[in-house]
């Protein structure tokens, strides 16, 4: 699966076709403007029927071809199992600017854009941060 421009512009297109005249978008993505790179691993969760479960993300960017490939793997084990079992599923995202990002969002209507690089509020630091926050009012 190819995640890019066009699948962000039709998204935020049928958002802003749904949502009410000074409706708030919010969401959080990863910052094409400083893409990960490596490995990222989640907490191991017990689960209530007696499952663990834990993902691990690789982040391979190709600024070449400005696409940023990702493997999510997941695993998966019984309490009485030795070893988890894993499924691997992989992507491939187009990497996306954040001034590409506000020009999309304009668009479609939204203005009082912001962006943030974290839930304090901290605002972005387009090359320093790998994920993004942004709040957008619609018009």
């Amino acid at each position: 699966m190819i995640w890019g421009k066009s699948s962000i512009e039709i998204l935020l297109r049928k958002i802003s076709e749904n949502l009410h005249e000074n409706g708030i978008l919010f969401f959080q993505i990863l910052n094409g403007d400083n893409p990960r790179k490596g490995y990222k691993k989640s907490k191991i969760i017990q689960i209530s029927d007696g499952i663990e479960v834990f993902t691990m993300k690789r982040f391979e960017p190709d600024l070449s071809q400005n696409i940023l490939k990702v493997e999510f793997i997941s695993f998966i084990k019984k309490l009485e199992d030795k070893n988890y079992d894993h499924q691997v599923k992989s992507s491939v995202w187009q990497l996306i600017s954040t001034k590409e990002l506000e020009k999309i969002l304009q668009k479609y209507g939204f203005l009082d854009i912001i962006f943030w690089e974290n839930y304090s509020k901290a605002p972005l630091q387009p090359k320093e941060s790998d994920s993004l926050l942004c709040v957008a009012k619609k018009n």
